[in-house]
């Protein structure tokens, strides 16, 4: 590989979910609920279900069927508290083990690598990818960082595609 491009990568999700988890808000409900249920099927002794509240557990079929726009409405996890998502007992520290096992942060990338993230992005917030460029920066990635002010998690792809291109034309003409 020569390159990569990275629209608002996830990272330092197990940062997050442990801060996220007093939020009365919701704030990033629907997409760690996602994110759960990605755990629960890919790693069941996890036994992910216990550790959701009563509301969060009724709903959490809906993580099989639909996608992260109709979990944001109020109907669904959009009309659920971050801080109601766990059981404010739930011991998570096998999960967000298994988090740290799949970070990106945890991945040196051996080619050059473009990270854009749009700082009104409130699926990935700009504070958890900045330091991943940091840690990349850190480990010696060839790294270029660019941040759009009012691009949002779905936008910032369209509103960096002229630097993407850009970029990958000059990995792509290099040997």
């Amino acid at each position: 590989m020569r390159g990569t491009v990275a629209f608002a990568p996830p990272s330092h999700v197990d940062v997050q979910l442990t801060a996220l988890r007093a939020v009365p808000r919701p704030l990033g409900t629907a997409t760690f609920a996602l994110l759960l249920r990605a755990l629960d099927e890919t790693y069941p002794d996890l036994a992910v279900r216990p550790l959701l509240t009563a509301r969060a557990r009724a709903l959490y079929p809906q993580t099989l069927v639909l996608c992260q726009r109709e979990l944001t409405q109020p109907d669904s996890y959009g009309g659920l508290n971050f801080s109601e998502l766990l059981k404010p007992t739930a011991d998570t520290h096998a999960v967000l083990r298994r988090i740290r096992q799949n970070s990106v942060e945890r991945i040196t990338p051996t080619s050059r690598v473009m990270l854009l993230q749009g700082l009104a992005d409130t699926t990935v917030v700009a504070p958890s990818t900045t330091p991943l460029g940091t840690t990349y920066q850190a480990a010696g990635v060839n790294l270029v960082f660019r941040t759009y002010p009012r691009s949002t998690h779905a936008s910032v792809a369209l509103d960096g595609a002229a630097d993407a291109t850009r970029f990958l034309a000059r990995v792509l003409a290099t040997r």
